[in-house]
């Protein structure tokens, strides 16, 4: 069943008792002349909201992602619609509101920003997690396409469109299927190239193409086996490339992990989740190349003794980059930015000798370990003003490098 609920402002500068966002129906104003579309999918798996713990928790963020106060602002009829998808090929239910008018007091608006929050994270998402996916898996090119099916269209020339999608991005069923893969890397570039044709000659591709449409892939992980560096990096070239062929103006945000301690819930899966069947995401870079292991990965925090499952990780490097293993490999620790420069040159160095250790284990001959603290960050100012150990910028900074293209040249 399609549920479409349209909802206009509650607050006034003269307020009366009114009903909540999530109560107030009525109809879109003028469905000829609108001005600004944001259309957001969300993704049902159970890949995406299931641990061996419980459930994740996730509405706060996917209030974040949900609710964009630029948006909110533009002028003129603004809509928001909101769908959900799983691993069938039944239509998203749509549930759409009409943004108040944003041409007021900026308290006002202010407080319709706040009402939209509220109603998004007590009382849509609760109920679209009670209700569950009516399919296992995950079609996130369908999810695509009923979002491109979203948008009202009105026949303004310069309506601002824009899709934001919610997903792991871990497809498993549809056109873009990645159990179909096997254990063996290929580039993404090629797999979206490929994919994407697939998708056209099934008719599962949006059918008016994206062009003109702003859309914002939003790839979210619960940290799952075989997760890494490289593995988030290849989902992320995966779905950008897939979204360029679609003539849209791109942006996919990096994998962010969630905390799955603090979120996962005491009253287990959401009704009618089940299990989403194993898809095979490449966790290396081309053999041979630089490849990068995130180190949380491999270490506990503050450690250079391995976590039980490193063994293994290294196992699955050693024998990616067989090839190589008679060349010279350089392994180089790198930390973040807490500490002092002697510790966290200490704990690097440890970390890569522990790594250099494994591959020559497996016959790589000439490999040597360095260790470089802090003082090559990917991400900058880790702790500014910011003192989580787990926040994404200083567990980027925490990675070990194994370049095996140092004899190149």
């Amino acid at each position: 069943m399609t549920l479409s609920m349209v909802l206009s402002g509650c607050a006034t500068l003269f307020p009366e008792p009114e009903p909540t966002p999530c109560e107030h129906e009525s109809t879109v104003s003028d469905p000829e002349r609108v001005d600004a579309e944001r259309v957001v999918m969300l993704d049902l798996s159970a890949s995406l909201w299931r641990t061996e713990e419980g459930s994740l928790d996730l509405s706060d963020r996917l209030a974040e992602l949900i609710v964009d106060e630029d948006f909110h602002r533009l002028p003129g009829t603004r809509l928001v619609t909101l769908g959900v998808f799983d691993g069938g090929s039944v239509p998203s239910a749509y549930t759409v509101w009409e943004l108040p008018p944003s041409d007021r007091v900026d308290d006002v608006v202010a407080l319709d920003i706040e009402d939209f929050r509220s109603c998004v994270e007590k009382e849509y998402l609760p109920a679209a997690l009670e209700a569950g996916p009516l399919a296992p898996g995950s079609d996130v090119m369908g999810g695509i396409s009923d979002g491109e099916a979203g948008f009202v269209r009105g026949t303004g020339p310069d309506t601002v469109r824009r899709l934001v999608v919610v997903t792991d991005g871990r497809s498993n069923t549809g056109c873009v299927d990645l159990t179909e893969l096997t254990e063996e890397w290929a580039p993404a570039d090629e797999v979206a190239e490929s994919t994407s044709d697939v998708c056209r000659s099934t008719g599962e591709w949006p059918a008016d193409d994206l062009a003109g449409v702003d859309v914002d892939l939003h790839l979210l992980t619960n940290a799952q086996e075989g997760d890494s560096r490289e593995s988030h990096s290849w989902l992320s070239d995966l779905w950008l490339g897939l979204c360029e062929a679609s003539s849209a103006t791109c942006s996919v945000s990096p994998p962010r992990s969630v905390d799955r301690e603090a979120r996962v819930t005491d009253g287990g899966p959401p009704k009618g989740f089940p299990e989403d069947p194993p898809v095979f995401v490449p966790a290396w870079q081309e053999p041979c190349e630089i490849q990068e292991l995130p180190g949380d990965l491999l270490f506990p925090h503050d450690s250079s003794t391995a976590r039980p499952e490193a063994v293994e990780l290294l196992t699955e490097l050693a024998e990616h980059n067989r090839e190589c293993a008679d060349g010279p490999v350089a392994v180089t620790g790198h930390t973040d930015s807490q500490g002092d420069h002697d510790y966290n040159d200490d704990l690097s160095l440890r970390r890569a000798e522990f790594v250099a250790d494994r591959l020559r284990e497996h016959g790589f001959t000439d490999v040597t370990a360095s260790g470089s603290g802090a003082r090559e960050p990917v991400c900058p100012g880790d702790y500014d003003g910011n003192d989580d150990v787990d926040d994404p910028c200083p567990a980027a900074n925490r990675r070990v490098v194994v370049d095996f293209t140092v004899g190149e040249g």
